[in-house]
């Protein structure tokens, strides 16, 4: 960012600002008028120009030096941190523990059910809902955990359709939870918008390339599913909280 013209007021505003954050010290004891000590008036005894002892700092004088290209830098990089996106803020714990045991794993089984087993999921008597037409089920599983004081149920599967095409899920069930807010760290961890969404449920279609999310628009499902795998993430509201699950479909 290039700097022009002078410092307006806003900006001097703006300047003492950053001048308390990095010099709290100074911040703290003077005003801005009070980082200049200017002498008293002269008093009997005492020298023309003399500081009186009051308005004395006890501590040691710094500098506070900050050119415009310097100072241009942090106002502009204070401004882009005010302004980040979504998807650069600190997820919930809640969210956390669904991409912990599905989203990392990508849904496959073996490291869904290996990650339920390393951070505490334990057993729970919900059954399992492994239904989908045309996919024979392999395996299934059902966990419970708490997030944040939140109850959580973990149901997963995976499966084979008639042509070989390879399907697995897994779902996170978030009891008492906010649907918008559900949805919107979906957004934060993926980093794009769903491309599809109703006031009770959002979808995002995507692939996996180069350690990033890549959203797919509908002529890229097939290519996707015969490379790293079509992942379809559904954020859904329910009766008795929200439901994230995760689906992962491969031709190979």
């Amino acid at each position: 960012m290039a700097w022009t013209g002078d410092l307006t007021e806003s900006d001097r505003q703006s300047r003492f600002l950053l001048w308390r954050a990095f010099y709290p010290k100074i911040g703290s004891h003077f005003s801005e008028r009070a980082l200049r000590v200017r002498p008293i008036a002269q008093a009997r005894g005492r020298k023309a120009g003399a500081v009186h002892q009051r308005v004395r700092p006890t501590h040691k004088e710094m500098p506070v030096i900050l050119s415009k290209t310097a100072f241009a830098t942090l106002l502009s990089a204070t401004l882009t941190l005010a302004s980040a996106p979504a998807w650069a803020q600190a997820n919930s714990p809640v969210f956390v523990a669904f991409a912990t045991v599905c989203a990392t794993p990508a849904a496959d089984f073996a490291a869904v059910r290996g990650a339920a087993d390393a951070h505490g999921w334990g057993e729970t008597d919900v059954k399992a809902d492994a239904n989908m037409p045309n996919v024979t089920v392999a395996d299934q599983l059902t966990r419970s955990n708490t997030a944040d004081k939140t109850g959580l149920v973990l149901s997963a599967w995976h499966g084979v359709t008639k042509s070989g095409v390879k399907v697995s899920d897994c779902t996170v069930h978030v009891a008492k939870s906010n649907f918008d807010a559900m949805r919107e760290q979906a957004a934060a961890w993926l980093t794009f918008p769903a491309q599809e969404t109703t006031p009770k449920r959002a979808i995002y279609r995507f692939t996996d390339t180069a350690g990033a999310h890549h959203p797919l628009a509908a002529g890229e499902y097939d290519a996707a599913a015969g490379a790293a795998g079509m992942e379809i993430l559904t954020i859904s509201a329910d009766s008795n909280g929200t439901v994230l699950d995760l689906m992962m479909i491969k031709k190979k």
